[in-house]
């Protein structure tokens, strides 16, 4: 009787456990798992036509997460989204990771990293309050992305407090750059897009050689426009018109191709400070450039 009772009680057991139902799993991944090289190389992570419908935010970022191999912290407080796209491209590693972070400062949720292995999820307008961390990436490596980082620069020739009034035209915010000119720090806290840039500017200016700079308005002309024509001359790509009223073109007998006028000049413009910025190996350059700027701003046509 015994050993009836206890043959039932493990057949009823194992009847029990054999109906309950599967533990479901995590379905793999949309993306294509990336190699742990996958940082480190111009291998195609994305493909082209990979594809996303009303996906919900958790989603999204747990594909985020197994691309870039990071954990993250998720804020509570995240707007509720969802995510459609086609890529068009193939895409890699660096352009994925741009393109993720993009699209998810689009829809203003903005990644911090935190040390080498987590990464912070916050609604973008918490940035303020929460300073990204300092990279050590020069503007080669910075990516051309929308994500914020914080940049701090040793100068060796100039002042901070020059080229802080030089980059401030190219800041989405006056608070994005700080000098303390007695130590020849600049730190730098913008997008990576803008602070790669602005790094740009730094190696062009912060050398020896004598350099002249201006911040040149343009009223209402196209910034973008103008130093696209100036910087012809920079190439000697293209006649344009002469600081001396006389026009350049082979059709005219008072024309005169000018060929490398501005060489050694850089030339940026910038749509939202409507400002041009020259910064010119001799003085007559500098003051070429400023009478060329202002013949175009006042004839957009030339």
């Amino acid at each position: 009787m015994k050993l009836s009772l206890i043959t039932l009680t493990l057949f009823w057991s194992t009847n029990i456990w054999a109906q309950q139902p599967p533990v479901p799993t995590r379905p793999a991944p949309a993306i294509p798992i990336t190699p742990d090289s996958a940082s480190e190389t111009d291998s195609i992570v994305i493909p082209r036509g990979f594809t996303m419908q009303k996906v919900p935010l958790n989603v999204f970022l747990e594909e985020y997460s197994s691309l870039i191999k990071r954990t993250l912290i998720i804020a509570q407080n995240l707007p509720k989204v969802t995510f459609d796209f086609k890529t068009n491209n193939d895409l890699t590693y660096q352009e994925a990771k741009g393109f993720y972070e993009t699209m998810l400062l689009a829809r203003q949720i903005a990644v911090l990293p935190l040390g080498e292995k987590f990464l912070l999820v916050i609604p973008a307008p918490e940035l303020a309050k929460t300073p990204p961390p300092f990279t050590q990436k020069t503007a080669a490596e910075l990516p051309v992305s929308d994500v914020p980082v914080m940049v701090k620069v040793k100068l060796q020739h100039m002042m901070p407090s020059e080229l802080v009034q030089i980059l401030s035209n190219f800041a989405k915010s006056p608070r994005a750059i700080m000098g303390i000119d007695h130590a020849r720090m600049l730190y730098l806290r913008d997008s990576a897009l803008n602070v790669k840039r602005m790094l740009e500017i730094v190696e062009d200016t912060d050398v020896i050689k004598e350099t002249h700079e201006a911040v040149i308005s343009v009223g209402k002309a196209s910034a973008i426009e103008i130093s696209n024509k100036l910087n012809h001359l920079v190439d000697g790509s293209l006649t344009v018109l002469a600081p001396s009223g006389r026009t350049t073109g082979s059709n005219s007998s008072r024309t005169q191709r000018g060929p490398f006028i501005l060489s050694g000049t850089s030339i940026i413009g910038c749509e939202s400070a409507n400002s041009i910025l020259v910064v010119a190996p001799t003085k007559a350059k500098l003051e070429l450039a400023e009478s060329l700027v202002e013949k175009l701003k006042s004839k957009p046509g030339e």
